[in-house]
């Protein structure tokens, strides 16, 4: 089972913190998701400080992220991206979708 939470700080940035992958991603964590996303302010803050582990299934999660916040009319910056996860963005040419600075 995964250990995977999605928090709000009060500065309002979303905290992702354990394991992102296939196991993590569930209805549940989705529609949680859009509700985080929808009441975020703009430009929506993501710390990826706190994953632990990452597979692609988690960069094509924050693809479906950024594409929520565009419907949404918002803009996401992702934060400390893990090196495994900027390997993954880097390989799979989402460096534009998902600027990995």
């Amino acid at each position: 089972m995964s250990t995977f939470q999605v928090s709000v700080n009060a500065e309002g940035i979303l905290l992702l913190t354990g394991e992102l992958n296939y196991a993590a991603i569930t209805a549940e964590l989705w529609e949680q998701s859009k509700a985080l996303l929808a009441a975020a302010p703009t430009p929506i803050r993501i710390d990826l400080s706190g994953v632990t582990h990452s597979d692609s299934t988690g960069v094509a999660f924050l693809v479906g992220w950024v594409r929520q916040a565009k419907k949404l009319k918002k803009t996401i910056n992702l934060l400390h991206i893990p090196e495994q996860m900027r390997a993954i963005i880097r390989v799979s040419g989402l460096e534009d979708l998902l600027p990995v600075g």
